[in-house]
Order: C-alpha cells, then sequence, then structure tokens
C-alpha cells in the first residue's frame, strides 16, 4: 500500500505505509512533510524579532529570513515559528517530529554556533505573523520585540518572549549546530509528544522560539530561510512520521486531498483577479471558466478515493501550467480584443506606456493597456515622454514605419525613435528578476524604421515631446500613424498639455559627472572633432546634466592630458553657463599614492604637489573668471572616497589658502560636515556622501549648513541593496527619476555628483543595428550592469537611454517644486491659490518616505507633480 506525503523538496515522494507489528494490528505508519506551498500548505507562521530601539517595533512577518543571536553589532535578534497542524485527525500518534531549517549562507556565524528551539508558553499563543517586511512602520496587531501583538498586547514575560519558564517552556531543547559562516540544513528533533498535543489541541500550539543559548559574542548568531523565502526548497519543513489505523491514515489522505483543491482554488481566484486587473480578454474568461468547472467537478468525485491525493495533486500541477500558459497569453489576446472593438489592422495593436516603466521585449511581460490616444502633460522648455509599444497579434511584421502629425505649433516638436535592448551581463543586482535576458535602454534615434517585428516580440518606440518656452500654454491635438507592410494603418491620438509656465533654463539642481573625453574618442578616431564633442556636450546640457568632468587631474587645456578638452576655452565656458550648466570643476586634488606616481609630480613631495597643483590651476581659474562664472557655480574637487583624513586637510588647507573663493569638495570618508575643529572640517566646503549615509546624517548636515556648509550626494555600484535608488540596467526606470527629482527635494539635496557617464570598457564599437543591439552594458566586469555607463556609443554621437531620460525628467520635476518656491517667496496669487501650494510643497510620504522606502507606481508621481503643477499656475 502507498502513499504520498507533504515531503521536503520540489518533487513528492512516495512512502510507504508500513503495518505496525506486535500487536499494533492494523496500524500503519506515514511519513508528513509541512512546509509552505508544497502540495497546497499555507500554515507556516513565522516572523524575526528584532530588539534595536530603532526596529523594536517593527515587524518582519514577511522577511525572507529567520536571524537568531547576537550580530555584529551587539543586537539581539529571535525568530518564532509555528505551523498549523489543524488538518491532521486528532488521535493520530506521533512517532517522530523534526524540524528542518535551512542555514543561510553570509558572515554569520563567526563561529559554530548551536541553535535551541524550544516551546512557546501557553499565553503567548494566538500571534499572526503579521506582512511586515522590516520596513521601519509598525504593523498593527502583528509580532515585534515589543509586542506579541503591535501595540495592545506584550510578550507574557519579557521583550523579544526571552523569559524563560514564562514566555517559552524549559522542560525541553531541541538543538542543532550551524557551521561557521552558515550552510546546510539545520534539524532539531522535536517530543513527538509535543506534536501530538498540537494536533488534539490545536488551540494549544504557540509554536517555538529559536534562539542559541551559547551566544555570548558578537557575530553568535545565524539565519535560517523563512517560509516567504523565494526558493521553497529552503523553507522550513516539519517532517511527521504518523502512525494510525486504516480509518485515520484515510483522514489524513482526505486532509491532504482538501489542501490540494483549497490551493488550486486559492490559486484560480488569485489569477483570476491578477488577470482581471486591466479586463479579462473573452478567450480567457471562457478558459477560466473551464478551470472552476473543473475544480468543482474534482471537489464532488475526490474525497473519499484511494488515489485522491494523486489525482488532486494532478489537477493542481494541470491548472498551475494552464494559467502560466494563460498568463503569458493574455497581452495577446487583450490585444486582440481591443483591434476587434477599435477597428484598424488586425496585425498589430498599440500599446501606451509612461517613460518611468520599462517596456520588455516579450509579449507576456507588455504590462500597459492597449489604446488609440495618450496625453503628455509638460511646461515651456521641458520634454516628457510617453512610449507606444507596436505588438504583432498574429504574424511578423515587416518594414515597420511611423509618422507625427499635427503638434506643429510654434516651440513643440516630437521625435520618435525605436528603444533599443541589451543583453544582461551581471544581473545579479536585479532587485526584480523578470523572465527575460534583454533589457530595455539606448533609446536608437538614428533608425527611422524597422525592417522587422517578429511575432512574439514587443517593439516600444520612445515619443519624446519638447516644448519651447515660446510654446503657447494650452492643448494641443496630434497623430501617431504607424503602418508596416501589407497592413493598414493605425492611429494613435497625441494629447498635449503645455501648463502655464516654462522651466528656467539654469540648472538649479547643481550635478557633477565624470566625462572623459578619453571615452568618447576611442569610438570615433578621426570623426571626433569639435562638432562631434559638441553632439555629446550638447545632449547633456538638453538633459539638464552639467557639462563638466568630475576627475580633471590635468587641467591644463591640453588634448593629451585634460578632459574635456573641448570646454576650456573662455567662449566655450560661456556657451555653457548660457545653456544654463549649473557646475564647472576646475581640477581633482589625488591623493598622495596616486599623485605622487605621475607626470609631472613624480618623486614631489605631498607638499610639494599640492603647491605645484596650486600654479597649474592658476590659467584655469583665470579662464573661469574671464568667462563670467559665479563662485557659487564652480568647484574643486578633492580626494575621492579617501579615508586619508591628514592628506585631506593639508590639501583643503593649501587650495583655500590660494583659491578662497572656489569651494572645495570631497567624497572623502570625513562625516565632519565642517562640525570638527579639523583642517578638512574648516577648509572644506562641500560633503559628498553616498545616498544612505546622507539620510543618516542629515541631523549633522543641517548643523554644518548652518555653518556655511553644503552637502550633495552621490551614488556609484552601491548603493546596490534591493530597494537602493538607483539606475542599474535591471532597476525600475522610475527610480532614476525619484533619485533626481522627488528624493533630491524632499532631502534638500545642495547637488548630486556620478563619477562615470560613458564608462564603455567592455565595448569596441558604436552601436549601428537594432533593436536588439551587441552592446554590453557592464563597465567593468566586476561592475552592475549600467553602473558608470548612463549614455551608449551611436553611429554618430551619444545615444541616450531610457535610464538617461529619466533622470532629466526627474530634474525637471525638482524645478517644479523650485518655481513653487518662488512664488510664494513673492507672494505670487490670492491667499487660496498660496494655501493650495504650501500644500503641495513638501513631497508626500506616499511618494517617498525614505531613500529606500517609495512608490513605484508611475499614476502616484504623475498625480503628484499634476498637483504640483496646478499650483504654480494658479499661483500666477
Amino acid at each position: 500500500m502507498m502513499a504520498r506525503g507533504w515531503v521536503g523538496g520540489m518533487v513528492p515522494v512516495g512512502v510507504c505505509l508500513v503495518a505496525m507489528a506486535a500487536g499494533a494490528a492494523g496500524a500503519a505508519e506515514v511519513e508528513v512533510t509541512l512546509q509552505e506551498g508544497l502540495d497546497g500548505y499555507a500554515g507556516t507562521a513565522d516572523v524575526m524579532l528584532y530588539a534595536p530601539g530603532s526596529v523594536a517595533q517593527v515587524n518582519y512577518g514577511h522577511y525572507p529570513a529567520l536571524s537568531c543571536g547576537i550580530n555584529r553589532w551587539g543586537e539581539h535578534q529571535t525568530s518564532v515559528l509555528r505551523f498549523d497542524l489543524s488538518e491532521l485527525p486528532g488521535g493520530v500518534q506521533v512517532r517522530s517530529a523534526r524540524l528542518l531549517l535551512t542555514a543561510l549562507e553570509g558572515i554569520y556565524p563567526f563561529r559554530e554556533l548551536t541553535v535551541d528551539v524550544r516551546e512557546l508558553a501557553q499565553e503567548n499563543a494566538g500571534w499572526v505573523e503579521g506582512a511586515g517586511d522590516g520596513t521601519r512602520v509598525p504593523t498593527p496587531g502583528a509580532p515585534c520585540w515589543s509586542f506579541l501583538s503591535h501595540d495592545t498586547q506584550r510578550w507574557a514575560g519579557r521583550p523579544g518572549a526571552a523569559e524563560a519558564g514564562v514566555d517559552f517552556s524549559t522542560a525541553w531543547s531541541a538543538q542543532a549546530t550551524v557551521p561557521e559562516k552558515g550552510g546546510g540544513d539545520a534539524a532539531f528533533e522535536l517530543p513527538a509528544s509535543v506534536v501530538e498535543r498540537w494536533i488534539d489541541h490545536p488551540q494549544a500550539n504557540a509554536g517555538l522560539r529559536l534562539w542559541p543559548e551559547m551566544a555570548s559574542e558578537r557575530g553568535d548568531a545565524c539565519a535560517f530561510a523563512s517560509s516567504e523565502n523565494d526558493e521553497l526548497a529552503l523553507r522550513p519543513r516539519l517532517v511527521l512520521t504518523l502512525e494510525g489505523d486504516d480509518a485515520l491514515l484515510a483522514q489524513v489522505a482526505a486532509a491532504r486531498a482538501r489542501l490540494l483543491l483549497d490551493a488550486a482554488d486559492r490559486e484560480l481566484a488569485a489569477a483570476r483577479a491578477q488577470m482581471a486587473d486591466g479586463g479579462l480578454p473573452t478567450a480567457i474568461e471562457r478558459r477560466l471558466h473551464q478551470l472552476a468547472d473543473d475544480l468543482a467537478h474534482a471537489r464532488d468525485e475526490l474525497p473519499g478515493q484511494a488515489d485522491g491525493v494523486e489525482r488532486a495533486r494532478a489537477l493542481l500541477d494541470g491548472q498551475r501550467a494552464s494559467l502560466e500558459s494563460l498568463a503569458r497569453s493574455l497581452p495577446i489576446e487583450r490585444g486582440r480584443d481591443f483591434v476587434r472593438h477599435a477597428g484598424g489592422p488586425a496585425e498589430f495593436a498599440l500599446a501606451v506606456q509612461r517613460p518611468t516603466v520599462k517596456v520588455f521585449r516579450e509579449p507576456h511581460l507588455l504590462d500597459c493597456p492597449f489604446a488609440d490616444e495618450a496625453t503628455v502633460r509638460l511646461a515651456g522648455n521641458e520634454h516628457e515622454g510617453v512610449q507606444v509599444a507596436i505588438v504583432p497579434l498574429e504574424a511578423g511584421l515587416r518594414d515597420v514605419t511611423w509618422q507625427v502629425r499635427g503638434l506643429d505649433a510654434p516651440g513643440l516638436s516630437v521625435s520618435v525613435a525605436p528603444v533599443g535592448y541589451v543583453r544582461e551581463h551581471r544581473p545579479a543586482y536585479a532587485s526584480v528578476r523578470r523572465d527575460t535576458q534583454w533589457w530595455p535602454d539606448p533609446i536608437l534615434d538614428y533608425l527611422t524604421r524597422l525592417d522587422d517585428a517578429p511575432r512574439g516580440e514587443v517593439r516600444p518606440l520612445w515619443v519624446d515631446v519638447h516644448a519651447g518656452a515660446d510654446t503657447r500654454p494650452g492643448d494641443y491635438d496630434g497623430e501617431l500613424m504607424v503602418r508596416a507592410e501589407g497592413t493598414g494603418e493605425r492611429r494613435l491620438r497625441l494629447r498635449v498639455e503645455v501648463f502655464d509656465f516654462v522651466l528656467p533654463v539654469e540648472q538649479h539642481l547643481r550635478t557633477i559627472w565624470g566625462m572623459s573625453e578619453g571615452f568618447f574618442s576611442k569610438f570615433y578616431q578621426d570623426r571626433y572633432d569639435e562638432a562631434c564633442a559638441w553632439r555629446f556636450f550638447d545632449m547633456f546640457l538638453d538633459h539638464r546634466m552639467s557639462a563638466a568632468n568630475l576627475y580633471r587631474s590635468h587641467p591644463t587645456g591640453d588634448p593629451a592630458e585634460d578632459s574635456p578638452y573641448h570646454l576650456v576655452s573662455v567662449d566655450a565656458l560661456r556657451r555653457l553657463r548660457e545653456r544654463g550648466s549649473g557646475w564647472w570643476n576646475v581640477g581633482y586634488v589625488l591623493a598622495p599614492q596616486h599623485a605622487l606616481t605621475r607626470e609631472p609630480w613624480s618623486g614631489m613631495s605631498w607638499d610639494e604637489y599640492l603647491q605645484a597643483y596650486v600654479e597649474m590651476l592658476r590659467p584655469e581659474v583665470e579662464r573661469v573668471r574671464e568667462a563670467g562664472w559665479p563662485a557659487d557655480r564652480v568647484g574643486l574637487y578633492f580626494l575621492d572616497e579617501t579615508s586619508d583624513f591628514e592628506a585631506l586637510g593639508r590639501a583643503a588647507e593649501v587650495m583655500k589658502a590660494a583659491y578662497p573663493d572656489i569651494p572645495l569638495m570631497t567624497t572623502g570618508y570625513d562625516r565632519s560636515y565642517g562640525l570638527e575643529d579639523t583642517p578638512a572640517s574648516r577648509f572644506l566646503d562641500i560633503w559628498v556622501p553616498l545616498t544612505p549615509r546622507y539620510h543618516d546624517d542629515r541631523e549633522k548636515i543641517a548643523q554644518g549648513r548652518e555653518l556655511g556648509k553644503q552637502a550633495w550626494w552621490y551614488i556609484c555600484v552601491g548603493p546596490r541593496n534591493p530597494t537602493a535608488l538607483n539606475w542599474f540596467v535591471e532597476f525600475p526606470a522610475i527610480r532614476a527619476r525619484l533619485l533626481m527629482g522627488a528624493a533630491a527635494r524632499k532631502y534638500a539635496v545642495d547637488g548630486f555628483l556620478y563619477y562615470r557617464v560613458a564608462g564603455w570598457a567592455s565595448n569596441d564599437r558604436p552601436i549601428t543595428g537594432g533593436p536588439i543591439t551587441d552592446w554590453n552594458p557592464v563597465y567593468r566586469e566586476t561592475l552592475p550592469d549600467g553602473d558608470g555607463q548612463i549614455i551608449c556609443a551611436g553611429p554618430d554621437g551619444p545615444l541616450s537611454t531610457v535610464r538617461l531620460e529619466n533622470i532629466r525628467d526627474g530634474m525637471e520635476d525638482y524645478e517644479y517644486w523650485w518655481l513653487l518656491d518662488q512664488a510664494l517667496a513673492a507672494g505670487d496669487g490670492p491667499a487660496s491659490a498660496q494655501a493650495a501650494a504650501r500644500a503641495v510643497q513638501a513631497v508626500p510620504d506616499e511618494l517617498v518616505t525614505s531613500v529606500h522606502e517609495y512608490s513605484e507606481d508611475p499614476e502616484v508621481l504623475a498625480a503628484v507633480r499634476l498637483r504640483v503643477a496646478r499650483a504654480i499656475e494658479g499661483m500666477r
């Protein structure tokens, strides 16, 4: 006689029901494994409790790890865990019970660690896991270090359920050892009698507490995979060997079948709800009804059947396959429904997406509505885009062309270009994995047509609308026409609203970027002349970036030494200011270990180098002054990311003495912000910490500003955690816009620094084809895709990217708030308009809560931006 249990791993394993010997006539055994997500089981509750005051009220119920012990900062963590056994029939006997936890590999534990599992006391029963993911906002009713149920019921004894004999039983302890740095399974043998009690009296099941009682030092900690871990096989498992007569084991089998059918019910309902968000196509609606009928029929037939568990499992597996297939076909079916109702060519449809969302190549990843119109709202002297995705529905398309008609008002222009795709190289830093290896990035403005759009591939177009400073405010209508060989023309109405205000030319979010002409000229060789160079600089200026180079170690104007050497003349510097370029960097003071090994300073002492650099800077400073650059828009950069505070302070002292009017800027790890009695603190003017450090140091930064100091912020290869505001290729596009707009505004940064815009070291030629390109998005092999690379090389000059467009859009959002501030400061508009303006002057928490908590919903951002725009208009 064979049966299947809830078994560990991805594939259910058959086990024998063995007749008991020695007077246990009719008795048999079955092994059952309870694991979240396996065979329909959904009864695990587990949550980490974290002691520090900043998180003692925070719920970690929806967190991928269960940590316990003393971490490297001396902070305590413990975890509680419970399996729901209520589906098992009372009276069944437990021969053995084993808890299996997968220890995650990492820095913990610092040494081999024995972890103890004890039963939570009855007084702590009834806790609910909670859905907190560690976000530092309390979750009402959920467990945390301080409360069993926040914030109405405390743990029976002490915070962290930590009091022996009160919060947990001391009658027994199950132990397992975790090796240094983790890894592997930890097996805890639980008392069978305790598990039997939980089965017979489910309300008595308070669960288990995990804590290493040997912990005494920092690093005596480990982390186990939780029931929310992405990998099912790693989640906690409770393996039970059960004994009972045939009737009892039949009840166990019936319970297992019910769980499988319940799981099928839940998954079908969840899939229907998800697919219905955006409309259910007719063909998919019919198939969902059929799956529901099959499930209802199974509920009537399977209970009591000998092979009920196997048949229920087969039904669940079959339903999952069907739902996956339906989900993949959903966008195409929606497109077919759309063209049936809208008319026009049946071969393809057009879908519309905001510029803050990446449009993937694969149709099943298309997450935007099919439409016959799109709306763009923008101010004068602003760019704003919309994406229009061409989606073949029946067969591939050939010779795809497009044209814009209308929208020919003075100063109003529209450009259309295909979005290109790059293959991922280092996707480990993707915050959300997608079922693709191809990511949208370069905007291929040299392509005026597409040779083909194969069936099964999406072809997005980037539609950029630009309103000039002289464009009259109001509503405008135009059309985007798309056709392919042998098809009719599909038209999409373009509705453009130009707000009744104009963005300033000057960049009020000051920025500095690493712009080395050496990278540019490598790709164009003899073609890289002044006209080609200005194609790059014009792109940066058009995107509200300062045109300057951060790393000017030799600011001589000599093409063999300096970069950007095409910008160092007085005329070029004046041209930059007229275009609004917000910052000019006169030079870069190297750290001693770098300066004293390069020409012309090799063999000098540190002080000799500093004095030589003072002299090297004099012609550059004179050019800048002759060009009329204001002192508050010029800087000198120092010792990149240094911890040599003695050298930093000495360099600042020398340069400040020589050029007292030029602000001195560093990304060095000094965190004084002008508050300490050190040379660095006294003589430096601008501190540039990474965004998370800036966020943590806001109080000190504010104090430094009272002394006249500034604080910018920067990103680079870090931060790179899954929620970081960064712009790697595999990160959501909206993050770049939030970083440069709403987040910069919310935290009142004085400027933004980025180290490289064209890190093309992994490429040897420009992009010439497309939209599927051979461009490598890696700057250096150890870096995430897109780090240090926000433009690409095209046939005749730079190509913008989806990320760069969002960078500009963010800086334009910043200007909206700047205009609002100016209007309020001037007292413009009636009292009611001023009140409305003050109500939107601050960035709302619904959009940005912190540098790692924000909304990625494009509609939330669009609504906030529109409210600010209406407030500006109301002040006029």
